[in-house]
């Protein structure tokens, strides 16, 4: 695949922010077309073309759904070492928006850079994650996730292979998350005084995970929140997304 084959800036689309959008959902139709047609190469042109109008027009999510969608492509098309460099457009993405993005956006383009550059290495989770972007764009409404025994929220839509811990990934490094003993969790407690803190605490680690589709459970105690997520690369990407979140917060703070 010759370099001239996906253009090194942006198409030359209208000016306007809602014309720029609607060039940039035709080019996704037509790039899922082409996938479909396992044309892999002029889809490729055209998610990337979608890419560069969504930045343009300020849509960093649909952007960055745009570059999963072309990585695919190349990795279809035997170019997965460009992969860790479209990861760093999705992350760079993220630090650019900043606090402009919607509650969780800004975890979950960390997390989608984590499995995309990866993507070459381990293509299972970085082709579920593509699946389960276009199923969440072409869905009337976000399906509810079902209540595990004794009403504790449970996501369990990923396929097996995320449920195993990969070789060589412990707890994350951060002293507020430990290793649950059947290694099966990462598991964090949250004591705030406030019964209503720690709950929001809790409660918003669980939403993120719905978001994400990463297995993740609570148990509110008397005094304290116990939360456990999956112990895969993708519960380890969210919990180091939520540290750079906050690392982010306090820098924004001083």
């Amino acid at each position: 695949m010759g370099d001239d084959a996906l253009p090194a800036g942006p198409p030359s689309a209208p000016a306007e922010p809602s014309r720029i959008r609607r060039f940039g959902r035709m080019r996704i139709h037509r790039g899922e077309r082409a996938t479909r047609d396992g044309d892999f190469l002029n889809a490729a042109i055209e998610f990337e073309r979608a890419a560069w109008a969504y930045e343009i027009s300020g849509e960093p999510l649909a952007a960055a759904e745009a570059t999963l969608e072309l990585g695919r492509c190349l990795l279809y098309l035997q170019h997965g070492d460009r992969l860790p460099a479209l990861a760093g457009r999705i992350a760079s993405l993220a630090t650019e928006a900043g606090t402009s993005l919607p509650p969780g956006a800004y975890v979950s383009l960390r997390v989608w850079a984590a499995i995309l550059r990866r993507g070459e290495i381990e293509p299972g989770p970085f082709l579920h994650l593509i699946r389960e972007r276009r199923r969440a764009r072409h869905a009337v409404a976000p399906p509810t996730p079902r209540p595990a025994a004794g009403g504790l929220p449970v996501i369990d839509g990923m396929p097996p292979h995320f449920l195993i811990p990969p070789a060589g990934v412990r707890a994350p490094r951060d002293d507020d998350w430990g290793m649950s003993a059947d290694g099966h969790w990462f598991v964090r407690v949250f004591d705030h005084p406030s019964p209503a803190q720690r709950i929001e605490q809790g409660s918003r680690v669980i939403d993120l995970g719905r978001l994400l589709d990463c297995p993740a459970r609570w148990e509110i105690e008397k005094k304290r929140v116990v939360v456990k997520v999956a112990a895969d690369r993708r519960g380890h990407a969210l919990i180091a997304a939520l540290r750079d979140e906050r690392r982010q917060g306090e820098e924004a703070v001083s």
